[in-house]
């Protein structure tokens, strides 16, 4: 059960939702995508912690995006364009955090993750990150999670 805080913070980022989602409201399983992200909204707003150094979108964003996809690969929707799909860091890191403090972070991750994550910001897809690297997409899709944990730990999350 959310505490009226916590529910006033769902309430008020429930447009992200399906702004994360309208990249697939063409998908058949488009409203089952809205409802996971709806129930990843409502975990983001249980876990947030208004210390934190990132606004809640921010860290709502994460939450609700990884939802969505975990759900669609459950389904075996293996087209579901992740590649392309990725957020970029940068639209929200300007209300966040400085790019500086961003691309330091980067430079502290292994090399592997660290990598992925400056081509996912140049517009590249895990398809092509993995031709490059001579790997395959899954390599370089858990580089690229285990990279956005890393991260959040060090921009002040606590996961």
């Amino acid at each position: 059960m959310l505490t009226s805080q916590q529910q006033n913070l769902a309430e008020n980022s429930i447009k992200l939702v399906y702004k994360i989602a309208s990249r697939w409201q063409n998908h058949p399983h488009y409203d089952d995508v809205v409802s996971e992200g709806n129930l990843a909204l409502c975990r983001a707003a249980e876990g947030y912690d208004d210390k934190l150094s990132v606004k809640f979108t921010t860290y709502a964003y994460t939450c609700i995006y990884r939802a969505m996809i975990k759900y669609l690969m459950d389904e075996g929707c293996a087209d579901i364009g992740i590649g392309m799909d990725i957020p970029d860091i940068t639209t929200y890191s300007d209300n966040i955090i400085p790019n500086m403090e961003l691309n330091e972070a980067i430079d502290r991750l292994p090399k592997n993750q660290s990598v992925t994550m400056r081509m996912i910001l140049d517009g590249h897809t895990l398809t092509s990150i993995a031709r490059g690297c001579k790997v395959t997409p899954q390599a370089v899709s858990q580089w690229y999670a285990a990279g956005q944990d890393k991260l959040y730990r060090l921009l002040g999350g606590t996961e």
